[in-house]
């Protein structure tokens, strides 16, 4: 038998779900990488206690239990694969319950039933399961109690022991959606709002990112596995993104995620589209791809099979980026702006995924420049059939400006006040308000009365 064994597409169960990954063996311990999320898993040999072979749905299963008496299931393996294994069956148990996942147990007439805690992975979580304890003669006490306390002492159940090691009140949440005071316990978050009440067990979350805004007023802050261990001072000031990502780093003692060097074309850090339904945010990372917020989806590099740049399906004006997993998952993320493709295109081009067709940039390069060329031809028309000897406009200066403004304003109220209706007087009138027409009559007239007048006086007469 060789010293390392290793195993593709092996499924382990976790709270009914069943996650594929890889499992390794050794004679030092055991390993198992999940290919969804990366997570590596390792179990030294030393804190095995016992083994076992089984026949299960998928094929066939190992199921392991450790010294502390945490139980792992691994399941797809061949039948030829139990020759190199070397374990033995023993009894086969009908069923089995790992108290690790009940979340709560609750007592009835002769009846005891188990909750479970949901993953939120699987399309079909079982919820809960009945017990039926019969009644005893003994006096020693109520059967149904004792089974439940047996259950809770061993269970997973999230209870707040103590009080909260930080409480941050009316905090605005994206998702769920609404305002909630976080508290902040040793093994889980407990986020309570006026309608509905969280609690997440540290376990459950795989990173932290803290993510800028495009509008740089906010911060996104994600939270997708962390443990316990670290402190934290008793007083802290600072910006209210600042400190949730301080403490959750102390509870946590993991590193926070900050997005790299990308920057697209109006200089943030991350890229407005859509996805499915929902409008959200792409943040290009140094060692994959988060988008938010709706549903949280990120992708590494390491689980990328390859990116496509695809028109927009209804305008030129966008394009689509495509992004397709080793796994055959494929996210598509749309109506992005045209001007961000050159961004993208690089920033993909430096971190050396493969890009499945690259002629689209060489395509839309080409029409660019064409559309350069046509217009520079243009402009060189134009230019050359306009005629040379029209004189430019002088520029009026501030005072030439302000007395043109007076006039046109003094001209302007002139043409606006009612014409004048002429008075028909003895005084001689002016030409100013006079017509052309009357101007000649009066004159006509005039001149006739002095005829007559001339005419009236005898001449005089020379005495000789």
């Amino acid at each position: 038998m060789a010293d390392t064994l290793e195993f593709n597409d092996i499924y382990q169960e976790v709270k009914g779900f069943m996650n594929d990954g890889r499992l390794r063996l050794s004679k030092a311990g055991l390993m198992y990488k999940n290919s969804k999320t990366g997570k590596v898993e390792n179990i030294a040999a030393a804190d095995l206690s016992e083994g076992s072979w089984r026949r299960v749905a998928l094929g066939h299963g190992l199921r392991l239990l450790t010294r502390t008496g945490h139980v792992y299931k691994y399941d797809g393996f061949r039948e030829s694969v139990r020759q190199l294994l070397s374990f033995d069956i023993g009894e086969q148990p009908a069923f089995e319950l790992p108290l690790s996942n009940v979340s709560q147990c609750t007592t009835g007439k002769n009846e005891v039933t188990l909750e479970f805690h949901q993953n939120d992975d699987s399309d079909i979580s079982l919820m809960e399961i009945r017990f039926y304890v019969p009644p005893t003669q003994d006096d020693g006490g109520d059967p149904v109690e004792a089974f439940a306390q047996n259950v809770l002492s061993k269970a997973d159940v999230i209870q707040a022991t103590g009080d909260a090691v930080c409480i941050f009140r009316e905090l605005q949440c994206l998702t769920p959606r609404g305002r909630y005071d976080i508290r902040i316990y040793p093994t889980f978050l407990h986020l309570h709002g006026k309608t509905f009440d969280y609690k997440i067990p540290y376990t459950t979350v795989l990173r932290l990112f803290l993510l800028p805004h495009k509008d740089q007023r906010q911060m996104f802050f994600v939270e997708v596995e962390k443990r316990f261990e670290g402190k934290l001072k008793k007083n802290m000031s600072g910006c209210l993104y600042e400190m949730v990502s301080r403490v959750m780093k102390a509870l946590v003692n993991r590193k926070i995620t900050v997005p790299g060097n990308f920057q697209g074309h109006s200089g943030a850090q991350c890229i407005t589209c859509s996805y499915k339904a929902s409008s959200g945010l792409l943040y290009p990372l140094e060692r994959g791809f988060i988008y938010v917020h709706k549903p949280p989806v990120h992708i590494r590099f390491d689980e990328v099979q390859c990116v496509n740049f695809a028109r927009g399906t209804t305008t030129t004006r966008s394009f689509d980026f495509e992004i397709e997993t080793k796994q055959g998952s494929q996210y598509t993320f749309s109506s992005i702006e045209r001007e961000e493709y050159g961004k993208l295109f690089d920033f993909v081009n430096a971190k050396k995924l493969n890009i499945k067709n690259r002629g689209l940039k060489e395509e839309w390069d080409r029409k660019a420049e064409e559309a350069k060329r046509d217009y520079e031809k243009a402009l060189k028309e134009y230019n050359k059939n306009a005629p040379a000897d029209v004189p430019k406009k002088e520029k009026k200066t501030k005072g030439e400006k302000k007395t043109s403004g007076k006039a046109d304003k003094k001209k302007l109220v002139k043409s606006a006040s009612p014409a004048r209706t002429p008075v028909k007087t003895n005084t001689v009138k002016s030409k100013e308000f006079v017509s052309s027409d009357e101007s000649s009559s009066d004159e006509s007239t005039h001149k006739k009365g002095s005829d007559e007048e001339m005419a009236s006086t005898p001449p005089s007469s020379d005495s000789d």
